[in-house]
């Protein structure tokens, strides 16, 4: 049955065996929560399980089976669903999430200090900050999370901006990317507490993008949920595109202004 599992559902397949619950799934392999429990879904309905307990019997290690099988109490069986297969990646994975993450956090202070360093001073009752102009554009290159490409940063450069819930944004953009795209859109997200919280709907910004073309429009989104506090990482944007081929697109704004009606 494992041949009828897609490659990424097979990833999400052996990080379950390891133990990862499915927020660490969605942080290594960069993808939102809801993607990991989609594939989970396909995976239980693919293997004809109905639950973890069921997929462990089914495919995990004996050790694992014969506590399940032994054990009456619920929160001795979670634990045991929860211990790592492999010893040696309980050791190893988390120093390489650390290193990981101090290399992320040292990139964007940079690129984003270099960016965004002469943008203008605005108030947080009328919020409009422009990213990019015809002379200063805002080229983003995405990144590969193994079934789409992505980016995300803080939209707004002061740090006392919250996102709350019901604030209406206009995003006025002008963009070209270099690739074709099926799906261009973006999502406000609080990654301070859970991994990509969605603080708004996901809102289309293009469909059928041909490379070398530009695009210039504006979208408007409403905020469902408010941000968990005013730090840059519980409070960005978030942009996606679809479908999963070819290299990582960069896209060149040579708009990017964002409005707080």
């Amino acid at each position: 049955m494992l041949e009828k599992l897609t490659r990424q559902e097979q990833k999400v397949f052996d990080m379950l065996l390891e133990g990862n619950s499915l927020n660490d799934i969605a942080f290594k392999l960069n993808i939102v929560y809801k993607t990991v429990d989609y594939h989970k879904s396909n995976i239980y309905r693919k293997l004809n399980v109905k639950n973890i307990q069921e997929f462990y019997f089914k495919y995990g290690t004996k050790k694992q089976n014969d506590f399940l099988v032994n054990s009456n109490n619920e929160n001795e069986q979670a634990a045991i669903v929860q211990y790592p297969v492999k010893n040696l990646k309980r050791l190893f994975l988390p120093a390489c999430i650390v290193f990981a993450a101090a290399l992320i956090i040292i990139t964007a202070i940079f690129f984003i200090w270099n960016i965004f360093s002469d943008s203008s001073v605005f108030s947080v009752s009328a919020i409009s900050v422009s990213r990019a102009s015809v002379e200063k554009p805002l080229i983003l290159t995405f990144f590969d999370n193994q079934c789409a490409y992505s980016f995300s940063f803080p939209p707004f450069e002061s740090s006392d901006i919250t996102i709350t819930k019901d604030d209406n944004f206009t995003f006025y953009y002008t963009f070209t990317s270099d690739v074709d795209l099926q799906i261009f859109h973006f999502v406000f997200i609080d990654n301070s507490i859970e991994f990509y919280t969605m603080l708004s709907p996901g809102t289309h910004i293009k469909s059928h993008v041909k490379a070398n073309t530009e695009y210039s429009d504006k979208v408007t989104v409403i905020a469902n949920r408010t941000a968990n506090s005013p730090q840059p990482n519980a409070n960005l944007m978030y942009l996606h595109t679809y479908y999963y081929e070819g290299n990582p697109p960069t896209i060149t704004f040579t708009r990017f202004e964002l409005v707080r009606n």
